[in-house]
């Protein structure tokens, strides 16, 4: 979430697993010191966990055989009251991680005509146009190609996703600039409520050991994180909230970003001051390289790399570079030897130097002389 990689391990889950049929492993749980975020800490990649939602996972299976349970019934019921708060229903909808289209279907019959889904398992997607009509097709966003948006809605999808800020990214990218997002996810602040006997009906999850430490949950939400994902993903709250089913019920809409209109003038008027500054040394440097003298060129930083990059520099017949800067000894530059002040004295023959530098241009002239040396100069700045 934070991009940091401090963490305290909460709880090891070691799983022995069927061979050769689960893609996921046993994983630690554990939280970021620095943000607090809660996660699996897990090797399994996100292609691993599409695969297998690709194929015929066990909800998939018992939705074909039994039917939507009771619980998930009122699960989606209490999300199309929180969507219908902050969604129009003549709204172009995207519900992403549809499952077997019974949110679609129940928004249909709210009167949002234009609501269509996408999910990874080809069965789900099936059940989805066979028994409800829903418009429905199998795959990832990622490979979604269609237009945008004015809505998306993803209800207990984001704690399956390995890299949440991409996933959002692409969320982004798929709904106009003035839509709204609405996310659902299990609240990790009530998982307590599932071991408590005397909690009532209104805990929507299935009573049953670490219900929420399924291999396929790899992150676990609270209003905290969730807001911290959002806003660091260019998202403005509109509203988020524990809700007592057990989920955090939450509404999105995308920053408008500042339009920075003048920052690019400034930053063509600079480089252009700089070139015009530098007009006086490229003649120099021509004069130099149409003498075929052979020179030294004291400077190896970064003005020096940059006449060399623009080319002029590279027709001047240059013996060696100086410079006192101990990183650069023993390397080459533009094919020559970068060697220190000291070592000038020692070549057999007293080149002429050419001081590369215009903010130091004075100082290392007075080096030169401070050494002693006979060498001539030539300034590429008359003015300095």
């Amino acid at each position: 979430m934070c991009e940091r990689s401090d963490i305290k391990v909460l709880f090891q889950q070691h799983l022995v697993l069927p061979e050769g049929h689960c893609s996921y492993t046993g994983y630690d749980i554990v939280v970021c010191t620095s943000c607090g975020f809660l996660y699996a800490d897990t090797e399994v990649s996100q292609a691993s966990l599409d695969s297998h939602y690709a194929g015929p996972t066990k909800v998939v299976q018992a939705l074909t055989e039994f039917g939507e349970p009771s619980r998930d019934r009122a699960r989606l019921d209490n999300s199309v009251r929180h969507i219908m708060r902050f969604l129009r229903p003549e709204a172009v909808v995207l519900d992403v991680g549809c499952g077997t289209g019974r949110l679609l279907s129940l928004l249909r019959a709210h009167g949002f005509q234009f609501a269509r889904g996408i999910d990874q398992s080809p069965a789900a997607a099936q059940i989805a146009r066979t028994k409800y009509g829903a418009d429905v097709i199998g795959g990832s966003i990622f490979d979604y190609a269609g237009e945008r948006f004015d809505s998306i809605t993803a209800c207990h999808v984001l704690e399956h996703i390995v890299d949440v800020s991409t996933f959002i990214g692409r969320i982004r990218n798929l709904l106009n600039k003035d839509g709204v997002l609405y996310l659902e996810v299990p609240d990790a602040h009530q998982f307590d409520r599932f071991v408590d006997p005397s909690q009532g009906d209104k805990w929507i999850y299935i009573r049953d050991l670490f219900t929420h430490f399924t291999p396929e949950h790899v992150n676990f939400f609270s209003t905290v994180s969730l807001r911290n994902l959002m806003t660091r993903a260019g998202f403005v709250e509109v509203y988020c909230e524990s809700d007592p089913l057990g989920v955090v019920v939450s509404a999105w809409r995308p920053c408008t970003l500042t339009m920075d209109d003048t920052a690019s003038q400034v930053l063509t008027q600079y480089a252009q001051a700089s070139q015009e500054l530098q007009a006086e040394a490229l003649r120099v440097i021509q004069c130099v390289a149409e003498s075929g003298e052979e020179v030294l060129v004291w400077g190896a930083g970064l003005h020096t790399q940059r006449l060399l990059g623009s080319g002029c520099l590279r027709r001047v017949n240059v013996k060696a570079y100086v410079d006192s800067d101990p990183s650069y000894r023993g390397a080459q530059l533009a094919g020559k030897p970068i060697i220190g002040p000291d070592e000038i004295a020692t070549l057999p023959q007293t080149l002429p130097i050419l001081i590369s530098s215009w903010k130091a241009q004075c100082q290392i002239e007075k080096a030169i002389r401070l050494r002693g040396l006979p060498n001539r100069t030539i300034f590429l700045y008359a003015n300095r």
